[in-house]
């Protein structure tokens, strides 16, 4: 199995730290497998539980479960240059048939946070009570919408995602969720590189689900490189003022004048419906007791300069 060991530094720059002498990583796919050699006393900790499981183990006295609003955002993507995702109205019936706490509730179990923006819990520009859609679907509304587009009898078309037990979790739930409206969708579960090729270089997809975590605090973050026309995250979604927005407030330092661009961006996201938000998942992981001193991060970045392993 592939793994990679870190021995400690004697000449850090944090005198004293890190605590542990070595830090042993194994990559293991399978959350049940990794599930199963914490239990084992194989591993210590782990990241990316499956979320079903975590009721079970906060009720474990030998275990700890943090989990804790992440930056990120899970997302259907659709491919603007296409029909029938060229045509405004038909992205927002499918905003409107999404039931957001349905999913919430049935992939994640309550370790998200519902949302139909890209702001993360706390950062800046994000406002909970500034919501557009509704936690759960609106299905008179979305097959409206359907008929205004032109589509009353609803269409065809294919959805990939990649092979992460959650998003095709969360793929399966968002086709039963479509039919509703008449849309049947033909499910597509690639491997990761040819889901990261089809999707990123060679834009060939009609609907994608993805997740993404974000590498800065920031909304530039959450927001340029998916709404901005020459970017590499851009489907085909064009909007000058959008961009104009976004270029004005990537260049300004004070945040008290950049927060109302980035809701102005918003509002054109919610009307043009680029991408249909679904959560913000929490980042979660789970330990043995015996590790002390942990602190866990909203993003993926984990550090372990000041934890050490107590008696068992």
């Amino acid at each position: 199995a592939a793994q990679i060991i870190l021995k400690r530094f004697d000449k850090y720059w944090d005198k004293g730290k890190p605590y542990l002498d070595r830090i042993h990583y194994r990559i293991v796919p399978d959350a049940f497998v990794r599930l199963n050699m914490l239990k084992n006393g194989e591993i210590d900790m782990f990241t990316h539980p499956d979320f079903k499981d975590l009721k079970e183990l906060q009720n474990d006295p030998r275990f700890m479960v943090d989990s804790r609003a992440g930056h990120n955002f899970d997302f259907i993507a659709f491919n603007l240059k296409r029909k029938p995702f060229d045509n405004k109205k038909v992205r927002q019936a499918i905003a409107w048939a999404i039931d957001r706490k349905e999913i919430v509730d049935n992939v994640y179990y309550g370790h998200a946070t519902i949302t139909d923006d890209p702001m993360p819990p706390g950062m800046l520009a994000d406002n909970p009570t500034r919501r557009h859609f509704p936690d759960t679907a609106d299905v008179a509304r979305a097959k409206q919408l359907l008929v205004e587009a032109g589509y009353p009898s609803g269409f065809t078309t294919t959805y990939i995602t990649s092979p992460k037990e959650q998003l095709k979790r969360l793929q399966v739930i968002v086709a039963a969720q479509l039919q509703k409206i008449g849309v049947t969708v033909q499910l597509q579960s690639l491997d990761s590189g040819t889901f990261s090729s089809r999707y990123w270089r060679e834009k060939n997809f009609d609907m994608a689900t993805r997740d993404l975590n974000i590498v800065s605090p920031d909304p530039d973050s959450t927001m340029y490189w998916f709404h901005h026309t020459k970017t590499i995250g851009n489907n085909g979604y064009e909007n000058p003022e959008v961009d104009r927005l976004l270029d004005t407030a990537r260049g300004l330092s004070d945040p008290a004048k950049r927060v109302p661009l980035y809701q102005k961006v918003l509002d054109s996201i919610y009307e043009d419906v680029p991408y249909v938000y679904i959560a913000h998942v929490n980042m979660a992981v789970v330990y043995n007791k015996i590790v002390k001193n942990f602190t866990l991060l909203p993003n993926e970045r984990k550090y372990f300069q000041e934890i050490w392993l107590g008696k068992q």
